[in-house]
C-alpha cells in the first residue's frame, strides 16, 4: 500500500531540500533591500529558521517541508520577488508548469496548515525562542519579530479560523468570475451567516432505546440530548440545500470548504443504501474542511462511493483527521466495488485548539460525497439501529431506527402477519440470501442485537398466547456469521421462540470489526430463505 504523501505528478521540481535539513545559503547574496520589515540580523533570522526546520513540527508533513525549504532557500538567497503561489505550486509542490491557482487552492491551503504548525510551536516547544517565524497572510515571505513584539493584528490574524489570505485570493479570483458565478460566490457568504445560525438551532436526530431483551443495556447508549450542539450535516458537492426523508437539512457549506472542486453524476446507481442522492456528487483534489463546534466530544462519518469508474487500487487517496497519522483509503476496495456505498466513522474526536474539526484531504486523486458530525456523550461511538423498512421508524417505546442501509442481496418486503405485530419494527423484513456491512469505528469491541420475527409459517392467531405450530418448525433454517465467526447454526425462528413471546432477540458480545472497520453480518439459507427485522450495534466499554 502507498503511504507517500508527497507530490503526485511532479514536472518541474526545485533543486531545494527536500527534508528538514538545514539550507545552504550566501549571506553575501541577500541583500537587506529585499527582506520584508523584520527584527533580528542574518544570521539570527537563519538560526531561527533552520530551528524551527529540525524542530520535528513538520514531520508527517512532507508537502509543507517543500514549502518551507523553497522559500527558505530563496528569501536567504536573495531572490524573494520569486516567491510567488505559482512558483511555488511548481517547484516546492510539483504541479505543472501551466498550473492554474484559480482552479488549486493547494498553495493557499498549505500555507494555513504551516501557520497553524508555526502558532502551534510557538505555544509549545518553540515557547522560549527569542525571535518568532511567522507568515503574514495575504504574503508568502517569512517575518521575523521579536517574541512579544508581534502586533496585535498579527497575532489576531495568525491565532484566528480562517486566514485572511484565503478570503483576499478570493475576491481576486472573482474578480475574473462571470457575473452569474460572482452572485453564487455572495450567496455562499450569506450561507455562511445563515448557516451559523442554524448552527445553533438544529434539531437533535439520536435517542437511546430502553433494553429490548434481558441482557443488560451498554453503557455506552446514553443519551445525547443534553448537548447543546445539533448534527451538521454537509453535502458537500451539491450547489443547494437537500432534505432527506427524516427532514434533516443537508447544506454545501462551501464556506467551510478551502480547495477541491465539485463533482456529479445524478443518474450514477448506487447499491448498499436508500438514499443515493448521498452518493451521486462530492468534491475532489487536495482540500481542507474545517467545522467550528464548541468544546466536547464529536462522531464524525464521512460517505463514499466510486461513481466515477476509476476501479480497484487505480484511486488511493490519503486523508488526515485533525492531526492524527493521515490514513489511506482504496473506496472501491473498501466498498466491495465500483458503485457501491461505504461510510468511515472516527469516534472520540475533539477539536483544535482553533475550535474546528479540521479534515485534510492530502492526495490530488482524493474525494468525499458526504460528511456528518455528532456530538457525543462520551469517547464511545454511538450506537447504531437498522430497520428493515425503505424510511426511518419509530418503535413502540418512541427510539428512531435509520431506514434500511449498508445492505447487499435480499430484498426488503412488507411483512404478511395477521393480526399485526405492535411494533412498527416487524412491519418490515429483509429476506433472501443477503449481507450487511456495517461500518464502524475501529478499536473498539462491540455487542450486536439481531431482531427476527416469523412471517409465513406458524402465524400465531392469538399474540397474547403464542404457541408455534410444531408442525412449522423446520419450516425456515438458516446460519448466521460475523466476520467469518459463527453467530447462529441452523437457526430456526420458532423453534427459538417460547410461550407469550412474539419475537426473537439474539444478542452476541465482543465482536471486534476488521481491520477496515466493518462488521460484516452474513444471513446464509439451510432451508428457505432467512428473513430479519432489525439490527442494533452498541460499542462496549
Amino acid at each position: 500500500m502507498k503511504t507517500d504523501m508527497g507530490p503526485r505528478t511532479p514536472s518541474v521540481m526545485s533543486d531545494a531540500p527536500t527534508s528538514p535539513s538545514l539550507i545552504a545559503t550566501d549571506k553575501e547574496n541577500a541583500p537587506q533591500s529585499l527582506l520584508p520589515p523584520s527584527d533580528g540580523t542574518w544570521e539570527e533570522q537563519k538560526s531561527e529558521f533552520d530551528a524551527f526546520l529540525r524542530s520535528g513540527a513538520l514531520d508527517r508533513a512532507p508537502n509543507l517541508t517543500h514549502i518551507l525549504n523553497y522559500i527558505g532557500e530563496r528569501y536567504f538567497s536573495g531572490q524573494s520577488d520569486e516567491v510567488k503561489e505559482v512558483t511555488i505550486a511548481i517547484h516546492a509542490l510539483g504541479r505543472r508548469v501551466d498550473f492554474n491557482p484559480q482552479d488549486d487552492a493547494i498553495v493557499r491551503v498549505s500555507m494555513r496548515m504551516l501557520r497553524k504548525r508555526l502558532s502551534k510551536y510557538y505555544a509549545d516547544v518553540g515557547t522560549t525562542r527569542a525571535l518568532r517565524l511567522s507568515f503574514p497572510p495575504g504574503n508568502y515571505l517569512p517575518r521575523f519579530t521579536r517574541a512579544g513584539d508581534e502586533s496585535p493584528e498579527l497575532r489576531e490574524a495568525l491565532s484566528g479560523p480562517l486566514a485572511e489570505e484565503e478570503v483576499k485570493d478570493t475576491t481576486t479570483v472573482s474578480k475574473n468570475m462571470p457575473p452569474f458565478t460572482r452572485t453564487l460566490l455572495g450567496l455562499a457568504v450569506a450561507a455562511l451567516i445563515l448557516g451559523i445560525v442554524g448552527f445553533l438551532i438544529w434539531g437533535l436526530h439520536r435517542k437511546t432505546p430502553p433494553a429490548k431483551d434481558s441482557a443488560p443495556q451498554p453503557t455506552s447508549a446514553g443519551p445525547i440530548e443534553s448537548s447543546s450542539v445539533s448534527p451538521i450535516r454537509i453535502l458537500i458537492g451539491a450547489n443547494q440545500p437537500w432534505t432527506d426523508g427524516d427532514g434533516n437539512v443537508w447544506q454545501p457549506r462551501d464556506d467551510l470548504v478551502v480547495g477541491g472542486a465539485r463533482f456529479s453524476d445524478p443518474s450514477a446507481p448506487v447499491a448498499g443504501t436508500p438514499t443515493p442522492v448521498l452518493f451521486q456528487s462530492g468534491r475532489t483534489g487536495r482540500m481542507e474542511i474545517g467545522i467550528p463546534v464548541p468544546p466536547g466530544d464529536y462522531e464524525l462519518h464521512l460517505f463514499f462511493a466510486e461513481i466515477m469508474g476509476r476501479g480497484e487500487a487505480v484511486r488511493e487517496m490519503q486523508f488526515q483527521i485533525n492531526d492524527e497519522t493521515p490514513q489511506s483509503l482504496d473506496v472501491t476496495d473498501d466498498a466491495g466495488g465500483e458503485n457501491q456505498a461505504t461510510m468511515k466513522i472516527f469516534s472520540g474526536l475533539t477539536p483544535e485548539k482553533d475550535g474546528e474539526v479540521h479534515i485534510r484531504f492530502i492526495s490530488d486523486n482524493a474525494f468525499v460525497n458526504a460528511i456528518e458530525l455528532f456530538p457525543t456523550p462520551s469517547k464511545l461511538p454511538l450506537p447504531m439501529r437498522i430497520s428493515t423498512a425503505p424510511n426511518s421508524i419509530h418503535d413502540q417505546n418512541g427510539v428512531l431506527w435509520e431506514e434500511d442501509k449498508w445492505f447487499f442481496g435480499g430484498r426488503s418486503k412488507e411483512t404478511s402477519i395477521s393480526p399485526p405485530l405492535p411494533d412498527d419494527l416487524y412491519r418490515w423484513m429483509r429476506l433472501g440470501n443477503f449481507r450487511y456491512v456495517l461500518p464502524v469505528a475501529v478499536g473498539h469491541y462491540y455487542t450486536v442485537r439481531l431482531y427476527f420475527s416469523e412471517p409465513y409459517f406458524g402465524t400465531p392467531v392469538d399474540l397474547t398466547n403464542y404457541v408455534p405450530n410444531e408442525n412449522s418448525i423446520g419450516k425456515r433454517v438458516f446460519d448466521v456469521y460475523c466476520n467469518g465467526q459463527t453467530l447462529l447454526k441452523n437457526f430456526d425462528i420458532l423453534a427459538d421462540a417460547e410461550i407469550n413471546r412474539q419475537v426473537v432477540v439474539k444478542t452476541f458480545r465482543h465482536l471486534q470489526p476488521t481491520a477496515a472497520g466493518k462488521l460484516i453480518l452474513s444471513f446464509v439459507p439451510v432451508k428457505n430463505y432467512p428473513t430479519l427485522n432489525g439490527i442494533e450495534v452498541f460499542s462496549e466499554n
